[in-house]
């Protein structure tokens, strides 16, 4: 299959690049902060310290003692603060890095997922390619589609990747206003906005799905509704393993990625209305003239 004119370029993405000399000049500047207010505090607690306790004590044997005492106090309380600071910097640190990560496993995701919108000659091979790219190259636990099924308005399965693919499978989800269409799936396909919920055990309306949750180590989630031309099609549900894992930034690629999705759908629409016209204009009779 030659790929339609319509298609994007799948190498047309930058990819990411964290701005890593920036990050080292705010750690720098950072450090050089805690280091001056360090500084100020110590020298103006000796001063002042000293200053007090000349005035308080006449005894120099017992002042020496006490400056000593005060010294130990002085290190263990700053080294308690220091400890806080520091722990609080090192965490933000590894969130980061974590972040930085996650983003970079995302972006290479939707550049195999533009690659598949090239290269895929049916909506059944898009819908397991973009599934599988997510688990495969996003670091993602579980990725599924459902479709909607206009006679019975449920969504069903279509696609499933990752390592809790049983999971999709024990779920009975409408797209109408039923009992079964008012959880995440069922509202997200009515008002066509994402849901993101970064805690799957504390979000209760997933209550009866907890221990399921739980047993396949699915803990957030996003389910972003996917088009199909101009109508609702489904539902793109996205599982991982940890905790707020679903920030911004993260939510914005992956809500790219069913644009991308939706963009491929229309590129194999149209692929499909040009063979059958191509077909019909072989298929129709020629007439030749007679002299």
């Amino acid at each position: 299959m030659s790929p339609p004119d319509t298609a994007r370029p799948p190498d047309s993405r930058p990819p990411f690049r964290p701005n890593v000399e920036a990050e080292r000049r705010a750690l720098r500047s950072r450090a050089w902060w805690i280091a001056g207010l360090y500084a100020a505090a110590a020298l103006l607690w000796i001063y002042f310290s000293d200053q007090a306790l000349g005035l308080l004590i006449d005894d120099q044997a017992l002042l020496v003692k006490v400056s000593v005492y005060k010294g130990f106090f002085f290190v263990g309380v700053t080294a308690i603060l220091l400890l806080v600071v520091l722990r609080q910097i090192f965490g933000a640190i590894a969130a980061h890095q974590a972040e930085i990560i996650r983003l970079q496993r995302l972006y290479a995701a939707l550049s195999q997922i533009n690659q598949s919108i090239v290269w895929s000659t049916s909506r059944e091979e898009l819908f397991e390619r973009v599934c599988r790219v997510l688990t495969e190259y996003g670091g993602i636990r579980l990725a599924w589609l459902g479709w909607n099924d206009p006679a019975t308005h449920r969504l069903t399965p279509v696609a499933i990747a990752g390592t809790a693919a049983d999971y999709p499978a024990s779920l009975e989800i409408y797209t109408d206003e039923r009992p079964e269409g008012q959880g995440p799936l069922g509202r997200t396909f009515r008002i066509q906005r994402p849901y993101v919920t970064n805690n799957l055990q504390a979000d209760p309306s997933l209550r009866m799905r907890h221990e399921a949750l739980r047993r396949h180590n699915l803990r957030s989630a996003v389910y972003l509704p996917v088009r199909d031309g101009d109508q609702p099609g489904g539902v793109l549900a996205v599982y991982a393993d940890e905790v707020d894992f679903f920030r911004p930034r993260e939510v914005e690629l992956l809500t790219e990625a069913t644009s991308d999705l939706a963009f491929g759908l229309d590129n194999l629409r149209r692929e499909a209305e040009r063979r059958a016209a191509a077909a019909a204009g072989e298929g129709a009779p020629r007439f030749t003239a007679q002299l």
